[in-house]
Order: structure tokens, then C-alpha cells, then sequence
């Protein structure tokens, strides 16, 4: 197995790998032959790392389908997310995660986080995302995905677009999501459908907000409720705000 380690310059390893087959390296560069490790028999392992990790960057290439379940961010002290590009487990087709901490995050850019981890479905909901401002791609493609994220703070991201595009099993509101310096939500639901309820107390919590004008976006096939506070909230985000929607219309 090869650990997907960045080589960019301003970040750092110090880690301590446990490969869970009885024998454990010491990582200081991206570079070290030791970040590749051969098990002497197939199978599942437990890797443990610890200490200073902050180059995660598995960027849909090397050995994606091989990780398995993230059991354990660090709560802080573990894995770091820092690599200015994203990716981190974008193509982590087979991932699923049962954690329940956080990892530490010091970084602006989330995009294509978990582009194409088909698998994942929860453990991210008590992730600080104070300071983050892109969203782009982040969970494209993750089909399986349905977390209530509502209590993640997205008050300074700006870019949206793409985010949700085929999470087919999403069906979450995100009413409570500060969307005031949002400029881009293109394609932001595209293929996925918000039930009417979500749909509606999506709308209304958006539309009370003081949204950029002029932006486009897609809500998949979701459905608002008739004449009631949810469409006069649609037509607020298009008429006041000039947004340019597509949605499934009027349940």
C-alpha cells in the first residue's frame, strides 16, 4: 500500500505508520521509499499513523480502492488537512467512514474532497469548517452520501458549484447554511433530488438570507410546495435576487 503523500513544500511529515501487520515506519518526507509498504499476504489491515500529518493528498490516483473505512480522524492531533489543492480522498470509490471526531483542518480549498467515494456516508457532521471557501466538486459523484451537515459553518465559501452533482441519496436541508458570500452554486444539486420538505425549508432559509444576485442554480428534480412560504421564497431568490433556478417545480 502506498500512501498518497503530497510533495508540496510547505507541508510536513513526522509520522509514525503502524501497518497493522506487526511493523511500522517512520515517515519524514513524501519522498522516503517506506511511505510504500508490502503486506506479506492479502488481506484487511489496520493502519494507525501518528503524529505530524499534513500531506494526505490521494487525488484519484495510486492505490484509491484499497482504503477501506476511516475509523479515526485524531480529534485534532491526528491527520492535518492542509494540502492547498483538495483532494484528499477524491476517487476513494470503496471509503466508508464511521468516525465520529475531526481532523484538524487548516486549509481554505475542500474541493473534490470526496469526488467518487461512491461509499461514504457519514462522519463528517462535527468537522470545524470555520475559514474554508471553496466547495467546488467536493462531493461529486458521491452517490451514496446522505449526512446531515447542517451544523458545518460555510459562511465564507464562495464556490458551491458542483458540490452535490449526483449524490443521489441526498436528502438533506440546508436551510440553517449561510450562503451570503456564495457566488457560484452551478450545478450545485444537479441529479439529486431534495424531498419537498428539505426543498421548501431550503428555499425559505436562503431567500431570508441577503444572497448575491445574479447567480444560476440547479436544484435536480427537487419540488417545492405550492403557494405557500416556499414558493414565495423561490420567487424571491429569482425576481429579488435575480437568480436564474431549475428544480423539478411545484409539488
Amino acid at each position: 500500500f502506498k500512501l498518497p503523500l503530497s510533495t508540496f513544500s510547505t507541508l510536513t511529515t513526522n509520522a509514525v505508520v503502524d501497518w497493522g501487520d506487526g511493523t511500522s515506519d517512520v515517515i519524514t518526507s513524501p519522498t522516503q521509499a517506506e511511505t510504500t509498504h508490502t503486506y506479506p499476504t492479502g488481506g484487511t489491515y489496520t493502519i494507525t499513523i501518528t503524529k505530524v500529518l499534513e500531506s494526505w493528498f490521494l487525488n484519484n490516483s495510486g492505490d484509491t480502492l484499497k482504503i477501506k473505512e476511516i475509523k479515526n480522524w485524531g480529534n485534532g492531533n491526528g491527520l492535518t488537512l492542509k494540502e492547498p489543492n483538495g483532494n484528499y480522498f477524491m476517487g476513494a470509490g470503496g471509503m466508508t467512514c464511521t468516525a465520529t471526531d475531526k481532523p484538524a483542518v487548516s486549509t481554505s480549498n475542500f474541493q473534490q474532497i470526496f469526488r467518487n467515494a461512491a461509499s461514504l456516508v457519514s462522519g463528517l457532521r462535527n468537522w470545524d469548517t470555520t475559514g474554508i471557501t471553496s466547495l467546488a466538486y467536493s462531493f461529486y459523484n458521491a452517490i451514496n452520501f446522505n449526512e446531515d451537515l447542517s451544523n458545518w459553518d460555510v459562511s465564507g465559501v464562495t464556490r458551491f458549484d458542483l458540490c452535490f452533482q449526483n449524490c443521489t441519496s441526498l436528502d438533506q436541508s440546508f436551510a440553517s447554511w449561510d450562503m451570503t458570500s456564495a457566488t457560484n452554486f452551478q450545478n450545485m444539486f444537479t441529479s439529486t433530488t431534495l424531498s419537498t420538505a428539505n426543498y421548501d425549508a431550503t428555499l425559505i432559509g436562503w431567500a431570508a438570507q441577503n444572497v448575491q444576485s445574479g447567480l444560476t442554480c440547479d436544484f435536480g428534480n427537487s419540488q417545492y410546495t405550492a403557494g405557500g412560504a416556499s414558493e414565495a421564497a423561490r420567487n424571491t431568490l429569482i425576481n429579488t435576487y435575480c437568480w436564474t433556478k431549475t428544480d423539478g417545480g411545484a409539488a
